[in-house]
């Protein structure tokens, strides 16, 4: 049994829900709705995790409004919501991936041992240390390249690279993809993460 301060008068008798209600945010971490069109087996109390590590867990499972999608409510913990940007891409983790080739045999895929076991879901967030360490410095209006004209140089991203995103708000929906694209995985954003537990 769990429950939420309200907001009302004091009161001896309650009305209970058979499931928490899911526009209510964490009450120190981040909430955020995934859409997916089929729940698959996953439920609440899920593991969430951020490069395998455990960073929040599923509260809710329902439907849309209008039944045409599935509705997975996810609390992410105070001290990771930083992680979680406008840009965050969010799959299944549960279950195997299996990838056979006659020439280099069988590569199996999981988040973890425990999304084996448990189920759970996973996010990547775009970016990589070097081109935020050149856009943090570029807005300091130092020049990292190091050649003898450099300061004539603008320091820019390289071609290709993903934007790291803004920060979100609770209530933030985003997609919920059945498996990761290769390139999410290769993915190294440097964030500092936030204060508490």
């Amino acid at each position: 049994l769990t429950f939420r301060p309200g907001k009302g008068k004091p009161g001896r008798t309650f009305k209970g829900l058979s499931n928490p209600p899911g526009e209510v945010a964490t009450r120190d971490g981040l909430h955020v709705v995934l859409v997916s069109e089929r729940l698959g087996s996953l439920k609440s109390g899920d593991p969430v995790y951020f490069r395998q590590v455990k960073v929040g867990e599923v509260t809710d499972c329902r439907l849309s409004e209008d039944a045409t999608s599935t509705l997975i409510g996810v609390d992410i913990q105070k001290k990771y919501a930083p992680i979680v940007r406008t840009t965050s891409k969010f799959w299944k983790a549960s279950g195997l991936n299996v990838d056979f080739s006659l020439f280099t045999g069988a590569k199996i895929k999981t988040e973890s041992m425990a999304a084996l076991l448990e189920g759970g879901i996973a996010f990547a967030t775009p970016g990589s240390p070097d081109v935020e360490e050149k856009k943090e410095a570029k807005s300091k209006g130092v020049v990292v390249d190091g050649s003898k004209n450099s300061e004539k140089k603008k320091v820019e991203p390289k071609i290709g690279t993903q934007v790291l995103g803004s920060p979100v708000k609770n209530g933030a929906t985003f997609e919920l993809y059945s498996e990761p694209q290769e390139e999410w995985l290769k993915w190294r954003p440097k964030i500092a993460l936030g204060k508490g537990n």
